[in-house]
């Protein structure tokens, strides 16, 4: 038995239902090393 749940077209197109809710995350990235960090020309 399977439950079929209606979808408007942007919850479709989406992924999103109009009750789902989008939960806010950090990420941070620790560079233990003695050697000096060569990052890609353009970031930060």
């Amino acid at each position: 038995m399977s439950l079929k749940i209606r979808l408007t077209s942007e919850e479709f197109l989406s992924g999103f239902r109009k009750g789902d809710k989008l939960i806010p995350v950090f990420t941070a990235a620790v560079l233990l090393s003695d050697e000096e960090w060569k990052r890609a020309y353009g970031s930060l």
